[in-house]
């Protein structure tokens, strides 16, 4: 797990770092979100992940302002290696956890997901180059994988967009979430 979240931090907290201010009102390929409020949603999903972790209570909640400040880049990153802590605990992984009918194998592997495709995104909408580890895009792809449909019924991923099957695999892991991968500004 500490392997995955090392990967993910690598990829998306230096993305995160260099969004200008200016950058924050464009859009994204999330067509709800622009990229604050993708930022916004990224931060909340790694502070609550890390509640979930610790077998609290999840409270998620995607209206709370997280972009303030002049510091919010170093919170960021702050929040990706407590959540990575959190998880990387061997005790995080067993029993039941805070939301029912998820693994807690499943459930660490969210935050990672998360950090991936969001990473993608806002490469995507802030004119970055997305250089994950390929390793790290695999792992991703096989989680998505295994839950995509049912995130998709709850919608909380689009529907898949045609990728061929010899694409690179990020295109096709932002297919199966709903993304296009030739999405430009």
């Amino acid at each position: 797990m500490r392997d995955l979240y090392a990967k993910a931090a690598a990829l998306t907290v230096p993305l995160v770092g260099n969004i200008t201010d200016e950058q924050l009102a464009g859009p994204t390929p999330c067509a709800e979100f622009d990229v604050r409020a993708l930022l916004n949603h990224l931060y909340e999903v790694v502070v609550a992940f890390q509640r979930t972790a610790r077998f609290e209570p999840m409270d998620f909640d995607d209206s709370r302002e997280h972009i303030t400040g002049d510091d919010w880049r170093a919170r960021f990153a702050t929040e990706v290696a407590a959540v990575s802590r959190e998880w990387s605990r061997p005790e995080a992984l067993e029993g039941e956890g805070s939301v029912p009918g998820f693994p807690r194998e499943l459930l660490a592997r969210l935050p990672v997901f998360d950090l991936t495709v969001h990473g993608w995104d806002l490469a995507r909408a802030t004119g970055q180059e997305f250089r994950a580890d390929p390793a790290l895009v695999e792992a991703v792809y096989e989680i998505a994988l295994g839950f995509a449909e049912t995130a998709r019924q709850a919608g909380q991923v689009g529907e898949p967009v045609a990728v061929p099957e010899t694409a690179p695999v990020i295109d096709r892991l932002v297919g199966l979430v709903g993304r296009d991968p030739a999405w430009k500004p």
